[in-house]
C-alpha cells in the first residue's frame, strides 16, 4: 500500500511542496520599494528636488511641512507589506481620502523626474517625496495615466494653498504681500511667529519675480530682523546643480512697491502659512 505523502514527509521531516506565494507555483517577487526606503532620516526640505515636473507649489509645501513637523509627513504615508503598496492620506476638500501608490507608480515618477533625488544619482535618497507627489497627482487628476497626471495635470502649475489643504486639511492663512501697505499687516512678525510655532510657510512669486525666480514657489526657512529690512531665507525646491537652493532676500524687496495692478514692482503675490493643529 502506498503511504500518504503527508505521512512520509512527517517521518523524514521534509515539507510538502507548495504552489508559491502567487498561487501559480512561483514565489512572489519582493517589492523593490518598502517602508525602509521612505525615511533614511527624519523628513526635511532638503529631501525634495523638483526637477522636471512643474509643481513647485506642491514641492515647496511638502518641504515646508517637513521642516516644520517631520512626523506630519510620516503620518500621511503607510506601507502595506502584503500588497507592496503605499497608502497615502490626503484631504480632498470634504474628507480624508486614502490613495494607493503602487510599485509601478514609483517607477513612473522616477522616470518622469519627479520630486525626489532618486533620479539624480542618489539611489538611497528618501522615497517619501515621490510617494506624496504621486498621491497628489492621483487626487487632482483622477482617471489619467499617472505620467500624464504628473506632467500635464499637477505639472501645469497650481497654488500653494491648494497643496497645503490636501496635506494638512486646511488652506492655512493666505496673505498677499502686495497689499500689506494697505492692510497694515506686520508680515515680518507673522512669518517669524509662524516659524517659531513650527508652522509651514511658503512664498510665491509673480511673473515680475526678481530678485527671485519668476512664477515660482519657495519654502520660507528663516527670518531675522524686523520691518522691511528683515532678511528672509528661502529654499528653492528646484535644486539646480549650478545654483544654491538657499537664498536670503530683504523682505521689502520681496514685497515690492507701488499700487498693485497700476505701477511699481511686485515680486510676490502669496505667503501661505499653514496650520498643523
Amino acid at each position: 500500500m502506498t503511504r500518504p505523502l503527508a505521512d512520509s514527509l512527517a517521518k523524514t521531516g521534509e515539507q510538502p511542496p507548495t504552489q508559491g506565494e502567487d498561487g501559480k507555483g512561483h514565489d512572489k517577487p519582493s517589492p523593490r520599494w518598502t517602508d525602509k526606503n521612505l525615511y533614511p532620516h527624519d523628513p526635511t526640505a532638503d529631501d525634495v528636488n523638483q526637477d522636471s515636473i512643474g509643481d513647485c507649489y506642491l514641492d515647496s509645501t511638502m518641504g515646508a511641512i517637513a521642516n516644520a513637523n517631520p512626523q506630519w509627513i510620516k503620518d500621511r504615508i503607510h506601507y502595506d507589506p502584503a500588497s507592496g503598496n503605499f497608502d497615502v492620506t490626503l484631504w480632498d476638500g470634504k474628507e480624508w481620502k486614502h490613495i494607493p501608490v503602487t510599485q509601478e507608480d514609483i517607477d513612473t515618477n522616477i522616470a518622469h523626474h519627479g520630486a525626489s533625488w532618486l533620479d539624480n544619482g542618489r539611489p538611497d535618497a528618501p522615497l517619501w517625496p515621490t510617494v506624496l507627489e504621486n498621491a497628489y497627482a492621483k487626487l487632482k487628476a483622477p482617471g489619467r495615466p499617472l505620467g500624464d497626471a504628473l506632467d500635464n495635470g499637477i505639472g501645469k502649475g497650481g497654488y500653494p494653498q491648494d497643496a497645503m489643504e490636501a496635506l494638512t486639511g486646511n488652506r492655512g492663512t493666505v496673505i498677499n504681500p502686495q497689499n500689506v501697505w494697505l492692510t497694515r499687516d506686520h508680515l515680518d512678525q507673522e512669518i517669524a511667529q509662524a516659524l517659531a510655532n513650527h508652522q509651514p510657510v511658503t512664498i510665491g512669486s509673480t511673473p515680475d519675480g526678481s530678485p527671485i525666480h519668476n512664477s515660482h514657489a519657495y519654502m520660507v526657512e528663516k527670518i531675522t530682523g524686523t520691518g522691511s529690512d528683515a532678511q528672509v531665507t528661502l529654499r528653492n525646491p528646484w535644486n539646480s546643480d549650478n545654483e544654491n537652493p538657499i537664498v536670503t532676500v530683504r523682505l521689502g524687496d520681496l514685497i515690492g512697491s507701488g499700487i498693485p495692478g497700476v505701477n511699481g514692482h511686485h515680486p510676490t503675490n502669496v505667503v501661505n502659512i499653514g496650520s498643523l493643529g
